[in-house]
Parts: C-alpha cells; sequence; structure tokens
C-alpha cells in the first residue's frame, strides 16, 4: 500500500514532485522551434455569377402643364408653374391654387428671391453706338 507523504517531506528529501497530469500524459520533451510559414497560394478562380433578379416596375413619369390655370382639370403627377415656383399635383383638381404645404399640391422647386435691376441703356450691335450714355452696355454680336 501506498503511504501518503506531505509535499514538505518530499521537498526536505530532494525529491522531484511530477503532477498527476504529467504522470497520466507521459515524459515531455523540449518543444521545438516553430518552422517558417510557408509562401501564400495563388488565388482562386472568381466563383459564377448568380442569377439575374426580377425587373422592378417602370417609374411614373411626370407631365409638364406649363403655367397654372384655374380652369384647367389636373390629374396627378402634372406639373405646373405658379408665380416662379414649380408645382407637382398630388390629387386631381381643378381650381385649387398651388400652395405649399396643401393636400392637392407639392412644392418642387420654389422661387428664388428678385435680383436687382438691369442696365437700361442696352445697345445690341456690330459696332459700339456713336454717343453712348453713363450705363449703356453694348453686346457685340460679331
Amino acid at each position: 500500500m501506498a503511504k501518503i507523504v506531505r509535499i514538505e517531506e518530499r521537498l526536505k528529501r530532494g525529491k522531484k514532485i511530477v503532477p498527476v497530469e504529467d504522470l497520466i500524459r507521459g515524459p515531455r520533451g523540449n518543444d521545438g522551434v516553430n518552422g517558417v510559414n510557408g509562401v501564400n497560394g495563388k488565388d482562386g478562380r472568381d466563383g459564377r455569377d448568380g442569377l439575374n433578379g426580377i425587373n422592378g416596375r417602370d417609374g411614373q413619369g411626370l407631365s409638364w402643364k406649363g403655367n397654372w390655370l384655374a380652369s384647367v382639370d389636373y390629374q396627378p403627377f402634372d406639373m405646373v408653374n405658379y408665380l416662379g415656383s414649380t408645382f407637382i399635383a398630388l390629387v386631381a383638381s381643378r381650381g385649387k391654387q398651388p400652395r405649399a404645404n396643401s393636400p392637392e399640391w407639392g412644392l418642387m422647386a420654389s422661387a428664388g428671391a428678385s435680383g436687382p435691376p438691369g442696365p437700361t441703356n442696352l445697345f445690341v450691335g456690330t459696332e459700339p453706338p456713336a454717343s453712348p450714355n453713363v450705363g449703356t452696355v453694348w453686346i457685340d454680336t460679331n
């Protein structure tokens, strides 16, 4: 029968203490040096293309109607000019004046601010005017 000996006694006697795991696995050698990494291999070929998806529905076109008139019937997606802004009809309507945030019209592009007045003396021709006034603008058509 094996005698149970305390670890301190073993150390005093100079005996080597071996963990149980090492007894089960057996003796271990020194770890070897890691080998050199190998060269990367070539990239593989591209895979086959996937199947085409189904075609989407055609988009809704817009229909330009020019300046808004109260006497015209407008349908959804009709576009008009009103006071320099562009509006799109959201529902069918007649006589409903375009304005921002209305249930009948959507604002597409808002009119910008007015600029300064242009020149009052504009001359278009191949020769400048003989006696120009201050502020005369000549546009050479050559």
